[in-house]
């Protein structure tokens, strides 16, 4: 069925179409439901009275003088199922933008006279584009077009080409990556390095927050908005972000990154966009663009756990400093084997033996607090199929959930005789360690950790800023 006028002439009779028109998918007679696939010729046709005229996905086609001459709507989207559009269809139109997402062939003089456009958006599907589409427009702003090839010209004049009364002035939007595409490409009249500007669009994810992010299904995108913070950068090119309120991600970090931050103590917000993906059963963010360094001059700041003098909730997945008393693989709140308190697995991947000195002893602990099983099942998907998982959230935040790894350089320990100990012996060598995990023998700009180690196996850090 199509939309006709059945007053003929310019449909500018008030009982005709006058006001905000939004054209139905269906129209039911007599019981029996038809879908609207075609705007009739002439049925808006110089049409002065209608001020917003809705086209809705599904309608198939626009008869030539459908809507040529409407004189009061400001703006047309033409659905992505119509996929042909014949001359001078769109022509004198008083709409300011026009959006046609999906045809392929931009015909002649399609928008002929369309005085006051000022914003043309093409799809990606376009591929070719015939002489005058904007025969006569001189007032357009910008044409963004989504193809990543550079649209041909079927014409051979110049005098004819498209765009031809505003190529000079309007900028051209283009796919990112393909800037230089079309400032190249050539075809019959169009030379789209005429454009007064040819910029690339740059598509943003909606920002969110590092926590919001964490809830999100494993294989989501994210892009997170809060200023991140690098806590520690390993050799093996990971990372662990933090956004210093008790939310980490571990991160893919590779040197063409660390180069990229300079190495930055932290990430500018919304710069820090990746795929959430599992690695070693907790949260990881594999970047798909590369972040921008941040302003700030912090460096992640853990969280104090204090298992002597408190009963320890972990709040999350974060970044923290525990205190407690080192039996092999865990940490025990008391020094009593018989009752040992609260207990925290331990993960000595990081600094291998360099604890074993302090046997039984206090000691402090800058840790990364990982979940055992840090995923689950996240609710199945209405189609079917296996559901994607989503990071598990702790809700009684027991320390028997977790285990801590220890970052390299973050071990030390405060009982008096152990000071003592390590005082006395001599030291073998000192690192610096930077935020962002670069090693040096001699102190670098900004916020250092120094590790120094002893002729007696036992190593202490300290805080340096230079």
């Amino acid at each position: 069925m199509e939309v006709t006028n059945s007053l003929g002439g310019t449909s500018n009779d008030p009982e005709c179409y006058s006001g905000e028109i939004t054209i139905p998918l269906t129209v039911t007679h007599k019981n029996r439901t038809y879908q609207v696939i075609k705007i009739g010729d002439r049925a808006f046709c110089e049409n002065a009275l209608v001020t917003k005229l809705t086209l809705q996905e599904g309608l198939q086609s626009i008869a030539p003088y459908g809507v040529r001459g409407m004189s009061a709507i400001t703006e047309l989207t033409i659905p992505s199922t119509v996929t042909t559009l014949e001359p001078f269809t769109l022509a004198r139109l008083s709409a300011e933008t026009i959006t046609i997402p999906n045809v392929a062939y931009l015909q002649q003089s399609l928008m002929s006279g369309c005085t006051g456009l000022k914003h043309l958006i093409l799809g990606e599907s376009v591929r070719e584009i015939s002489n005058n589409l904007t025969n006569n427009v001189t007032t357009v702003e910008d044409v963004t077009c989504y193809a990543t090839t550079p649209p041909t010209w079927d014409g051979g004049v110049a005098n004819f080409a498209p765009f031809k009364d505003f190529i000079n002035t309007a900028k051209l939007y283009v796919p990112e990556g393909c800037a230089n595409a079309y400032r190249n490409a050539v075809s019959g009249g169009i030379y789209y390095w005429r454009f007064g500007t040819i910029e690339e669009i740059v598509e943003q994810l909606p920002a969110t927050t590092l926590a919001e992010a964490l809830n999100a299904n494993e294989g989501d995108e994210v892009r997170i908005g809060d200023e991140i913070f690098i806590a520690v950068v390993e050799t093996d090119g990971t990372a662990i972000l933090t956004d210093n309120q008790g939310n980490w991600i571990g991160s893919t970090f590779g040197e063409d990154v660390r180069t990229a931050l300079n190495y930055a103590s932290s990430i500018e917000a919304g710069s820090l966009q990746g795929t959430l993906s599992n690695l070693d059963t907790n949260p990881t963010i594999t970047l798909t663009k590369t972040p921008a360094p941040g302003q700030s001059a912090e460096v992640a700041q853990p969280i104090v756990l204090d298992m002597v003098n408190e009963y320890v909730r972990v709040p999350g997945n974060c970044l923290a400093e525990v205190t407690g008393y080192y039996e092999g693989d865990q940490i025990w709140a008391f020094s009593d084997p018989s009752y040992p308190g609260q207990t925290l697995d331990l993960d000595k991947t990081y600094i291998g033996d360099a604890l074993d000195s302090y046997m039984g002893q206090h000691v402090h602990l800058t840790c990364i607090m990982r979940l055992k099983e840090a995923w689950e099942p996240a609710e199945q998907p209405a189609e079917g199929g296996e559901a994607p998982r989503r990071v598990h959230k702790d809700d009684l935040n027991s320390a028997s959930n977790y285990v801590i790894t220890p970052t390299t350089g973050s071990v030390s320990g405060d009982i008096t005789t152990a000071i003592a100990d390590v005082k006395a012996s001599a030291i073998t060598s000192v690192t610096y360690v930077s935020a962002t995990g670069q090693r040096s023998s001699r102190p670098m700009q900004g916020v250092n950790i120094v590790v120094t180690r002893h002729d007696d196996g036992t190593t202490t850090t300290t805080k340096l800023i230079k």
